[in-house]
């Protein structure tokens, strides 16, 4: 079995960025992506939310892909 990582960086607006992934994949046929998750554990235990911009692209990601629907 052969595993691949590539890595791409691309600078685009944050209203559009989820369009920018979505049509990588496509264009790579990738059958994975890893993007940054939205929420952390604080200091006392709790889990607080880290970032509301990363919260709503993972949400867009998630409704364009089409693994997830």
């Amino acid at each position: 079995m052969v595993l691949q990582v590539s890595t791409y960086t691309a600078v685009s607006p944050p209203r559009l960025m989820h369009d920018d992934i979505c049509y990588l994949v496509l264009d790579k046929l990738a059958s994975i992506i890893i993007l940054p998750f939205h929420l952390r554990w604080s200091e006392d235990g709790s889990v607080e939310s880290a970032d509301e911009n990363i919260r709503s692209l993972n949400t867009k990601v998630l409704e364009r892909a089409p693994c997830s629907s």
